[in-house]
């Protein structure tokens, strides 16, 4: 999951409906704090473009793995789940 996506879920559920620059930085802080704890990993290529954009996952889970779209947007859906849903050349 785009750590984005799990920011605006928890937002929506939290009856705020946009993400101000003070928050931004709150969710971030708490992400890295969840992150040094284990609650959750993070893939490391993706944190070149900020924690926003950082694709977090379970501690346990090691492979990207396909999944329908659902509710998400496909600007939510991380290039590694993507990668795997293409044929390969």
């Amino acid at each position: 999951m785009i750590a984005k996506r799990a920011f605006d879920v928890y937002l929506r559920n939290c009856g705020i409906k946009r993400m101000g620059k003070g928050l931004g930085v709150s969710l971030s802080r708490a992400l890295e704090y969840g992150a040094k704890k284990g609650s959750f990993k993070w893939d490391e290529k993706t944190m070149d473009e900020g924690v926003v954009n950082a694709v977090i996952y379970s501690p346990g889970q090691n492979n990207p793995r396909f999944r329908t779209l659902g509710k998400r947007s496909l600007l939510e859906v991380p290039l590694s789940e993507i990668e795997i849903a293409s044929p390969s050349s």
